[in-house]
C-alpha cells in the first residue's frame, strides 16, 4: 500500500544518508520533509530515528542533539511512539555524553522505565544509560561496572552495535 511504499521509502533514504555520512560524500539530498503528509507520519519518525542511531554511532551528539529538537514533537504522537524507546535512548545518551542530566532526565526517566518492563529487549542500553548517568554523577566506579555490564549484556544477545557504544 501506499503508506507502507512511502515508509519503506523514508527507512532507505535514512540509509543512504547514513552510508554517505561514512562515506564522507553527499549522493543525494533528502530529509523527512519530503514524504510528511499525514499518512507518513511514522515514516517519518523512523527516518528521524535512524539519523539519529547513525549520528549516535559515528559520535556526531551535534547532530543527535539538533535531530532531538526536530523530532520531538513527532515522537508523543501516537504511531509514532513505535520508534519513542529508540530516540529516547539517542536522547538520553547524547545529552548525558555532554554531561547535560537535567536536560537528559526526562529522556533517561522514560526508556529506564520502559526498560524495567522488557529488560530482555532493553538491558544492555539500560546499562549503558545508567552507566553515563553515574559517570556524569561523578560515581565512577558505578559507571565503570555498568559499562562492563553493558558490553557483555550486549555482547550476549548479538547487539554489536550497542556493545560498541558501551565500549
Amino acid at each position: 500500500d501506499r503508506t507502507g511504499f512511502g515508509m519503506m521509502m523514508l527507512s532507505l533514504r535514512a540509509e543512504l544518508r547514513l552510508l554517505e555520512r561514512l562515506a564522507g560524500e553527499t549522493l543525494t539530498e533528502c530529509g523527512p520533509e519530503l514524504l510528511t503528509p499525514p499518512g507518513h507520519r511514522l515514516g517519518a519518525m523512523n527516518f528521524f530515528v535512524r539519523e539519529m542511531l547513525g549520528a549516535l554511532f559515528l559520535g556526531d551528539d551535534d547532530e543527535v542533539i539538533a535531530l532531538i529538537d526536530a523530532a520531538s514533537g513527532a515522537v508523543a504522537l501516537g504511531p509514532m511512539r513505535l520508534y519513542a524507546q529508540d530516540f529516547h535512548f539517542c536522547a538520553a545518551l547524547a545529552l548525558l555524553k555532554r554531561a547535560e542530566l537535567e536536560r537528559a532526565r526526562p529522556y533517561v526517566d522514560r526508556f529506564l522505565s520502559w526498560g524495567a518492563h522488557a529488560t530482555h529487549n532493553f538491558g544492555p542500553r539500560m546499562r549503558l544509560v545508567e552507566a553515563e548517568v553515574a559517570r556524569v554523577e561523578g560515581r565512577g566506579a558505578d559507571a565503570s561496572r555498568g559499562y562492563d555490564a553493558a558490553v557483555s549484556l550486549a555482547r550476549a544477545v548479538g547487539s554489536l552495535g550497542d556493545a560498541g557504544l558501551a565500549s
